[in-house]
């Protein structure tokens, strides 16, 4: 392990990236989507997967939101450590990281797209046949070149996270300096109230606004204020790293550890450990569904942040 590196954090990127992998083939079947839904099924063993910490195993969302933290925490490295480039460097480094990779992707597809001329295929899931079922237009271009954030499902449905990372990415040294220069408690709970204020906020303007394009934009900006919340933990785990290593070092009590790491696996899978919370998430009005997603995104990250204290150490 360097300062630039943690190869535990690899492993970890790892095992992430195979369960979004594992939870989009799962959801190609329609009984998986019900269940990721919510709905009840009468099957057993996709309850027993769905509606318990074993869900773990399938967290395609939770994956995304620890991948979040994670790249709070890589990014805020250099800063922490007093060797960060000057943001033009920075800011095409990300660019090269991020955009070029979501590009040729998006290419890729389109390219697939044009090659195969897909139809709907029986006995798969709405969410899999909603793959491609758009044709290539011009608005569509331009979405996808601005990383506007709509219909990404369309293309290639992972990259709707790497159009919130970009967005982060570009004001993430804004971010750093209100970790560097504020103790955690402010941080946490000037950044909460703010990401929750201003997400709200853009939520309630694209509700009123009656040009379809526009009022979507401001909602998915919303979510990206939102999401620059996780960001920012990571940033504040990195910062105080050694200390809460000193701390889990400390304590030497197995069984409290045994408790601690059980506690952040139920935040983490809370969606499905308590089942009824989740069921708002996507059958509630507009405004419980995006409330809800973000109080549920909230405990995911401190279930995350707790987990990367015991791989840390």
């Amino acid at each position: 392990m360097n300062n630039q590196r943690i190869e535990q954090f690899d492993s970890l990127r790892g095992i992430a990236a195979f369960i979004v992998i594992f939870h989009h083939c799962l959801i190609s079947f329609p009984i998986f989507l019900d269940a990721y839904y919510h709905e009840k099924t009468t099957n057993f063993f996709i309850n027993f997967l769905s509606s318990t910490v074993f869900h773990v195993f399938w967290s395609g969302h939770e994956s995304v939101i620890l991948f979040f933290v994670l790249s709070g925490f890589v990014l805020s490295l250099p800063f922490l450590n007093g060797n960060h480039q000057p943001y033009k460097q920075y800011i095409i480094k990300r660019f090269t990281r991020i955009y070029l990779p979501y590009l040729t992707s998006i290419l890729f597809s389109v390219i697939l797209y044009t090659l195969i001329k897909p139809i709907s295929i029986i006995g798969l899931s709405e969410w899999f046949n909603g793959m491609w079922s758009n044709p290539i237009s011009f608005k569509l271009i331009i979405s996808h070149l601005l990383m506007i954030g709509s219909e990404t499902h369309n293309w290639n449905t992972v990259t709707w996270s790497l159009v919130h990372e970009m967005r982060i990415s570009i004001i993430f040294p804004i971010i750093i300096m209100l970790v560097l220069n504020f103790n955690w408690r402010k941080v946490i709970i000037f950044s909460v109230l703010i990401t929750f204020l201003f997400a709200i906020t853009f939520f309630n303007i694209s509700r009123v606004i009656p040009i379809g394009s526009l009022g979507f934009l401001f909602r998915n900006f919303g979510e990206t204020i939102h999401y620059s919340l996780f960001f920012i933990f990571g940033a504040m785990l990195a910062k105080y790293r050694l200390t809460l290593l000193k701390v889990y070092n400390k304590d030497k009590n197995s069984l409290f550890k045994i408790i601690i790491l059980v506690l952040a696996l139920i935040l983490y899978t809370i969606e499905w450990t308590f089942d009824g919370i989740g069921y708002l998430k996507y059958s509630g009005s507009d405004f419980q569904q995006f409330f809800m997603t973000m109080v549920l995104n909230v405990s995911i990250s401190i279930g995350t942040s707790i987990l990367f204290v015991f791989v840390f150490a």
